[in-house]
């Protein structure tokens, strides 16, 4: 077996690491614990619309602001030495059981992987890539890499090769820590592209070497597990090696190149400091976010900047975090996890939202007794959210529905749910509103690849549609032309290797430029598209598709995207694409038959009621907003197709590209098949009565050219 730079006693002509030789009078300095965040008692109101009148008036624990962690591995120290003896993380088992990590046990795991890592040549400033699923080994990697100083390079796992050889190629990692056997075959396919890339360690413990028939790869490969036999069999001989790794890791380091998803050219790997990592969760703690009770679940993939930033805040609050990436247990892992705080992207949200509206649907007693306890809570969370009270005789009745209805619908999701966190885009404001009615409030938070997370709806400070304030250290201001711009000590240095890049997100002073256009309206910043998804049509007038795809999801138990169409037309169409269970679902409550999701898409009572929530939403929308024309897609937007990101966001661009046909027969008169008018809407005409009436020439009249002559 051949690994990565060996340590310097297997080989004379290995590069020597400042780390591995033990010196006596050079041991770990003691862990400064000034700023560790200490969490408080969770007050009784889940939220309100004017607990903090402005962000000036905000309070702000200056102690946590101002004393981070001096690197992601120091900030695991200090947790550990804070709170030793409570759980950090649990896990699900090869057997499905839920185990669970202390503080003080991840962190000699962690100190464990580190020293492995050390003991192969894994230096500071190295690059390492991890392509794995959400997972307790992920984090482990992650935060055992970032300890002693090298770049952690997460890859999606749903990449696909040539994507995973690109930046591999480009961050130059020298090993990489993946998740199966799905993944191996994947470097496999490439590794001829990747010369530099010297060991491959599999997490998966029941992955069968014994399968690759080339002796070379073979040797290539080994198990995580036997990186972290050499760790602890290194810690024996040298117990302080990796407290001295961390200890040379500080603010200035790069934590890790953050890739863009690459649906614009290729990924960009954004470069990010352990500075800018940890001042940013020690912002979010210096608002008194957190408390003792919270039990936060993540599935968020780990490649993605929301879900890691999450883990490092868990990490910095001392909040017990569960783990588990796999998307289709997310609500049976809310159910038995019973969370305080989840993070998620809207789809999930939406997906839950249509799920349980469906359980409601019809006009039976259930459903009866369902709709009029959602319209008293909705009524009731009207009234507070512009900072009024309901009637003690509504507050009553409310009660009694709380009791019977909501208890249950908030029981699906684990009955203690003080907040839900959206991010990665934008929510549709009639599902962040249900579920606050439900007891389980939205708060939007916005960040980037570039500048981690800088905005976050304060719950005593609420908002339906808002980002909300800045964080602490945060200065955010708009550009003439709308785009928002940030300041913050978490903003990226740059692009890896890609200076011109570089120039286009910081053109120059300290502000970057996010893409993203927005308002600020009595301080609370609302954001209204990306700034290169707005489109004109060929009245001149400018469309900002996101908000108008998010308005429509949540007037549409069934549908799963709209994605709207029109650069240059005379109108915006749009292709429906719908949610197969939630379609079934329907499709059974309305007495619909039908052999396929294909047929469902097809049914004229489907396309009826598609064509009700759009003139719903185009009743809401300005002339040259509304979807004029619409067609069903037959089938759901996968991951596998490119059509969705891992966050499971619509990639609007490659959707347009691969279904333009598609889009281009809905401007067709007359309309082909499966096409469809759409109801409620305004057309505005162009055409000019006065030029028919009175022709610039008439028809008797002609014009006789004739040749001029010559002088």
């Amino acid at each position: 077996m051949t690994l990565a730079n060996p340590h310097p006693s297997a080989a004379s002509n290995a590069a020597p690491n400042e780390f591995n030789a033990p010196q006596a009078h050079d041991q770990s300095p003691p862990i400064n614990l000034r700023g560790v965040p200490r969490p408080t008692n969770a007050p009784k109101a889940t939220w309100s619309a004017n607990g903090i009148p402005s962000s000036e008036a905000e309070q702000i624990d200056r102690e946590i602001l101002d004393n981070p962690a001096a690197s992601i591995g120091h900030l695991l120290q200090r947790r550990a030495a804070t709170t030793p003896d409570k759980v950090a993380y649990r896990f699900r088992d090869p057997n499905e059981q839920w185990q669970s990590f202390t503080w003080d046990q991840f962190n000699d795991r962690v100190q464990q992987l580190a020293a492995g890592l050390l003991e192969v040549g894994v230096t500071k400033d190295s690059a390492a890539a991890i392509i794995a699923g959400t997972s307790i080994s992920w984090v482990e990697a992650d935060i055992s890499l970032m300890s002693i100083g090298a770049q952690s390079i997460a890859i999606y796992p749903t990449s696909i090769s040539e994507d995973i050889s690109y930046i591999l190629r480009d961050s130059n990692s020298r090993i990489a820590i993946v998740e199966d056997a799905s993944q191996v075959e994947k470097l496999l396919s490439v590794r001829q592209e990747l010369p530099q890339l010297d060991h491959v360690y599999v997490i998966d413990p029941a992955f069968d070497f014994a399968t690759i028939t080339d002796e070379d790869s073979r040797e290539w490969l080994s198990p995580l597990e036997e990186l972290r036999t050499l760790g602890s069999q290194y810690l024996q001989q040298d117990s302080d090696v990796a407290n001295r790794a961390i200890a040379a890791v500080d603010h200035e380091t790069v934590a890790c190149l953050q890739y863009t998803s690459g649906t614009t050219g290729k990924p960009k790997g954004a470069i990010i400091t352990h500075g800018a990592w940890v001042k940013n969760v020690a912002s979010v703690c210096s608002i008194g976010s957190i408390y003792n009770d919270d039990v936060h679940f993540i599935w968020l993939p780990m490649a993605h900047l929301f879900g890691r930033f999450l883990v490092y805040l868990s990490a910095d609050a001392g909040v017990p975090t569960a783990i588990d990436g796999r998307i289709d247990k997310i609500v049976e892992n809310l159910q038995e996890v019973k969370p305080t705080v989840m993070g998620g992207a809207p789809r999930i949200f939406e997906k839950a939202y249509s799920a349980i509206m469906a359980q409601f649907d019809g006009d039976g007693v259930k459903a009866k007794l369902g709709k009029v306890s959602m319209r008293l809570a909705l009524e009731d969370t009207e009234r507070r959210l512009v900072g009024k009270r309901s009637s003690a005789w509504h507050r009553a009745k409310l009660a009694i529905a709380d009791r019977v209805v909501l208890s249950k619908i908030r029981a699906a999701l684990g009955g203690n749910v003080r907040m839900f966190i959206s991010g990665s885009a934008p929510i549709n404001q009639d599902i962040t509103k249900w579920f606050t009615a439900m007891g389980m409030p939205i708060a939007e938070g916005y960040g980037l690849t570039e500048g981690c997370i800088t905005h976050l709806t304060r719950l005593d400070a609420f908002r339906i549609g808002t980002i909300g304030w800045p964080l602490p250290g945060v200065d955010a201001r708009l550009a003439d032309d709308g785009e928002l711009l940030i300041r913050s000590d978490w903003n990226l240095l740059g692009y890896h290797n890609r200076p011109d890049a570089t120039k286009e997100v910081l053109p120059g002073g300290s502000y970057m430029y996010t893409g993203d256009i927005a308002h600020i309206d009595d301080g609370y910043f609302y954001i209204t598209d990306r700034k290169k998804s707005l489109f004109k049509t060929s009245n001149g007038k400018y469309v900002a598709p996101a908000a108008i795809e998010s308005e429509f999801k949540g007037l549409c138990p069934i549908a799963m995207e709209l994605a709207t169409y029109g650069e240059g037309h005379k109108f915006i169409v749009g292709m429906v694409i719908l949610e197969e269970k939630a379609t079934q679902a329907w499709c059974e409550a309305n007495g619909i038959e039908a052999d396929s999701f294909t047929e469902m898409t097809q049914h004229p009572k489907v396309v009826e009621f598609v064509q009700q929530c759009l003139a719903k939403l185009n009743e809401r929308l300005n002339s040259w907003e509304q979807v004029k024309r619409f067609r069903i897609l037959d089938r759901e937007l996968t991951l596998e197709a490119d059509e969705l990101t891992a966050s499971l966001k619509m990639r609007r661009k490659h959707v347009h590209e691969t279904m333009k046909e598609q889009f281009e027969a809905l401007y067709e008169d007359p309309l082909a098949p499966g096409c469809h008018d759409s109801a409620g809407v305004t057309w505005v005409s162009f055409a000019q009565p006065a030029l028919d009436e009175h022709p610039v020439l008439d028809d008797a009249h002609d014009i006789h050219l004739r040749r001029r002559r010559k002088p």
